[in-house]
């Protein structure tokens, strides 16, 4: 392998890592909270646990399954945060696993990315697909931090484990 090919593997291969943990994570504390309480929000303003999810499973397989992965998606961002449908904590998570496994599929196969390729799409700073990945996973690193806060607005307090 050229040097440039082990970047290229050592780059996907911390991104794919990464994906699992952030996903993972967001199970994990999912799964503390009571499911009767999984669409509920505990303020006046902001969204409940499963409309982040919800927005997530969206932002993914709009950034990366549309524009690297190649997916058929046509995104309802405003669908997402005002989602009805009381569907359970199982099904919601599952969507939103599935849009991880696209992701990480992704990136396992050379033919379907090229993290150097440029993109037009994503706003400032995405300039490649690198950077569509990249601000992915900030994203959803970003709503972990408004999980626990709403987790704990739920009166639910984390032991090490579950955070």
């Amino acid at each position: 392998m050229s040097q440039d090919e082990n970047i290229s593997h050592a780059v996907k291969q911390q991104l794919i890592d990464y994906f699992e943990y952030l996903a993972n994570r967001i199970e994990r504390l999912t799964r503390v909270l009571p499911p009767e309480k999984f669409w509920i929000n505990p303020f006046p303003f902001g969204n409940s646990i499963g409309h982040i999810i919800v927005h997530l499973t969206g932002s993914v397989r709009h950034f990366i399954g549309v524009r690297c992965a190649g997916i058929e998606y046509e995104r309802d961002r405003d669908g997402e945060f005002n989602d009805k449908s009381g569907r359970n904590v199982d099904e919601v998570l599952s969507q939103f696993q599935e849009a991880i496994d696209m992701v990480i599929q992704t990136l396992h196969y050379p033919e379907k990315i090229d993290l150097g390729a440029p993109v037009t799409f994503g706003g400032e700073p995405v300039r490649n697909q690198f950077g569509l990945f990249l601000v992915s996973a900030a994203h959803m690193n970003n709503h972990v931090g408004q999980i626990v806060y709403l987790l704990h607005a739920h009166g639910i307090h984390l032991d090490d484990q579950s955070w």
